[in-house]
């Protein structure tokens, strides 16, 4: 009797709990938000907002055409150079940009009918950054939209000229100057196929620095992402369907550049109302606009990543890049495989990864183990181990296998996360994942190298993308043949009797 009310008492909490969740959802009072919630509900961005909804010390860098930092859903969120007096005609704080108050102008080359800007006029002649920016960071002040990243600062550089033209040259400098100026995150909405030294050594300075950079894939909607998204340190986007979140826009280029995707249809940005129908028509009663592209899924990544540090100021460019690729949720290749990377991005569980320590990756509740390598998650998803291969049931040691993974690592019911493979899915249909344990010491242990260093099973190159296993599992093969661990190292016998 006390073992059943202490069960009804527990699940009593656990529906109160659920019910306070629910009921603490963020729903934004903004006018536009129903617009938005369509695109926002399939990367869980409502349910992340109840963790963090940005911090005014984390700054995204917009290298764009330029920002209206007068615009009423952005003018709070404007960053402010706290060194520089405003129109002196003078660089004050000596970083090689005059007057930057609010940001700084790279276009010295433009195309013809437009103006070289330089120095700290940031204006926007076309209207595209500041759509980018009202995605990341418009401000939830009741009127129009809310950002992804409600209370971060939006720092204005402007790269491209009045037809949104530009060079490399302005591209990597103001790259640099957003990194020499303490922003956090660099959104690039911008890209072309000419490969250029200048922006791959900006890029390499950025992520040395501790500054992510996240860009478009493109839209070409054709094989071949964009350049600069292609530069491996770069964060590259591509863009969902808002109609069909799991599977690939039109317009959106794919290749095995592709990190991670935002839906990229139906985007609802900020526009300079001297813009309205310039770049895009405005919507009835100011100046917003819906858009599609990846310019507009890229700018949902950036604002998630300034979440993440405004959670945890001290995550590196390569552990935020970890845990949105290690929590995006898989989508189908459909017949472009690997369109989409890691997957579409998960706000809520890439918040969740940051507040429990690290990129634990997309939860899977055991339901069983199936033998040595493999295991069925609840909800009948069928995981194959990453980067190992164990004996099958009724090889020598495949029992042994399946009893460890059933009896000590993997039993019915534990939660373990899963980090996924490139390819995602074998031939056999089965997900390939590497099973990631938290023990009660706090620490993630890779089950697959597991396996791998206490000699049940063997390492196994699945395909690309293992870069994060590979190195640990071969040495874990070679260690467990050198102490006579490996069962299948010729002429070793497997210390468990078989």
């Amino acid at each position: 009797m006390r073992i059943t009310q202490a069960i009804l008492l527990v699940a009593s909490l656990i529906a109160i709990l659920l019910i306070v969740v629910v009921a603490s959802a963020d729903s934004p009072a903004e006018p536009l938000f129903s617009k938005q919630s369509v695109y926002l509900t399939a990367v869980n961005a409502q349910a992340a907002w109840n963790i963090e909804q940005g911090s005014p010390d984390i700054v995204v860098a917009v290298v764009d055409t330029g920002v209206d930092i007068r615009h009423p859903d952005l003018r709070a969120n404007i960053w402010t150079n706290p060194a520089e007096i405003p129109n002196n005609g003078i660089d004050d704080d000596g970083n090689g940009c005059v007057d930057d108050v609010n940001g700084c102008s790279f276009v010295s080359d433009s195309s013809p009918g437009c103006d070289n800007v330089t120095n700290g006029f940031v204006n926007d002649d076309i209207g595209h950054g500041t759509f980018v920016s009202g995605v990341i960071a418009a401000a939830a002040n009741g009127t129009g939209m809310v950002g992804v990243a409600r209370n971060v600062r939006i720092m204005p550089i402007k790269v491209l000229d009045c037809y949104g033209s530009g060079d490399s040259i302005a591209t990597a400098r103001g790259i640099l100057y957003a990194v020499h100026n303490g922003a956090r995150v660099i959104n690039l909405s911008l890209g072309g196929l000419r490969d250029a030294q200048e922006v791959r050594d900006a890029v390499s300075e950025a992520t040395r620095s501790g500054v992510i950079v996240v860009a478009a894939a493109g839209n070409a909607g054709t094989s071949g992402v964009a350049f600069p998204a292609r530069i491996s340190e770069v964060l590259a986007v591509g863009a969902a369907s808002q109609n069909a979140p799991d599977k690939r826009s039109a317009f959106s280029s794919y290749g095995p550049e592709v990190d991670v995707v935002a839906v990229g249809e139906d985007v609802v940005g900020t526009l300079p109302a001297s813009r309205c129908f310039v770049l895009l028509p405005c919507l009835p009663g100011g100046p917003y606009a819906v858009g599609s592209g990846t310019s507009f899924s890229t700018p949902q990544v950036s604002g998630l990543a300034a979440l993440m540090l405004s959670l945890k100021p001290d995550l590196s460019p390569q552990q935020i890049t970890d845990i949105i690729k290690g929590t995006a949720t898989p989508v189908p290749a459909g017949s472009t495989p690997g369109w989409a990377g890691a997957g579409r991005i998960n706000m809520l569980e890439a918040l969740k990864a940051v507040q429990n320590g690290g990129a634990a990756g997309e939860a899977c509740t055991v339901e069983t183990v199936v033998d040595g390598e493999s295991f069925t998650c609840v909800g009948g998803r069928h995981i194959r181990m990453l980067q190992m291969h164990a004996p099958g049931i009724g090889q020598c040691g495949g029992d042994w296998a399946k009893s460890a993974l059933q009896y000590i690592f993997l039993t019915p019911g534990r939660q373990v996360f899963l980090q996924f493979d490139a390819t995602r899915v074998d031939a056999s249909g089965r997900t390939l994942a590497a099973p990631i344990w938290r023990g009660d010491d706090g620490a993630d242990y890779n089950l697959s190298i597991v396996m791998v260093y206490v000699g049940l099973a063997r390492a196994a190159d699945v395909g690309a993308g293992n870069g994060l296993f590979h190195d640990w599992a071969l040495a874990s093969e070679h260690w467990a043949s050198t102490a006579q661990w490996n069962m299948w190292a010729l002429g070793k016998a497997f210390r468990g009797g078989c």
